[in-house]
């Protein structure tokens, strides 16, 4: 039961192409995601940095 569910399954995605249109989507929204909070994006990856170099300072003297 459970395998033909899962080949019936692939069968409708493929034949609906609903992998390619699904990725295609999660890039649009990524992408205009990544464009309106680019500054936030910017600090995050700053205090990242910092907490990395927080730790290898930290792990260095030991």
């Amino acid at each position: 039961m459970e395998r033909r569910t899962a080949v019936a399954d692939v069968a409708c995605k493929d034949s609906t192409d609903l992998v390619t249109i699904w990725q295609a989507a999660m890039v649009d929204h990524q992408r205009r995601t990544i464009a309106s909070r680019s500054a936030d994006i910017g600090r995050y990856e700053q205090a990242k940095s910092a907490r990395l170099a927080n730790g290898r300072r930290v792990l260095a003297t030991r």
